[in-house]
């Protein structure tokens, strides 16, 4: 089954950029691809179009890998960057994907490249996953927040620990100090005597498992 895929390349050579055309063909791939080789231009390309991924020569006369990366960073696009070299060494290519290189291929092992793109496409989807999971679970956090914020009724929050995590206005007033003034602070700190000694009493009993 043929897969549609953007690539850019960052490569001098029109040579080296044709090689890589034709292992992603054999793999499978339907190509959509434009060669760039200067910082310039990459960043250009990287704001007219979309793409799935980037392939980046390490080392080239006017650019390396290392300020493409900067540039690719630059855009806050969460896309694939690979790097294809055939002279970089171990520990230049280990430096490279601490700076935030997905992976690095030798030009003589490019049986890989296919495979990589397609375990490095499936990461990305998962991480676009998790933002938006994460920012849906943010939007309903403060929307609970809100209902929470505007109760008539008095309302905290606490860990394990009966440590006060979020106390609403209208708990504070009531309790005649300031929101800001409980978070961190035991339950326990505003109780009285005999509400004091049932809480933790009873989170005593939850802690050995015993059920209310």
């Amino acid at each position: 089954m043929n897969k549609t895929l953007r690539v850019l390349h960052v490569e001098d050579s029109e040579k080296d950029a044709a090689l890589l055309t034709r292992y992603l063909t054999r793999a499978g791939y339907t190509l959509t691809s434009e060669r760039v080789q200067t910082a310039a231009a990459m960043k250009a390309a990287l704001e007219s179009r979309e793409w799935d991924v980037v392939l980046c020569d390490y080392s080239m006369p006017h650019f390396n890998a290392v300020t493409a990366l900067a540039v690719l960073k630059e855009t806050a696009l969460d896309l694939p960057f690979i790097i294809i070299s055939g002279t970089v060494g171990e520990s230049v290519a280990v430096e490279a994907m601490r700076a935030g290189a997905h992976d690095y291929l030798m030009k003589d092992n490019l049986v890989r490249l296919g495979p990589t793109i397609e375990r490095e496409l499936h990461e990305a989807d998962n991480r676009r996953a998790r933002r938006q999971a994460e920012t849906k679970l943010r939007k309903t956090e403060a929307q609970y927040r809100r209902l929470l914020d505007t109760s008539y009724e008095g309302v905290w929050v606490f860990d394990a620990e009966l440590r006060i995590t979020y106390v609403n206005e209208r708990l504070a007033e009531m309790l005649r100090v300031r929101p800001e003034e409980m978070i961190g602070h035991s339950v326990t700190d505003f109780l009285d005597a005999e509400a004091r000694a049932d809480v933790e009493q009873r989170w005593r009993r939850r802690a050995q498992g015993v059920k209310e």
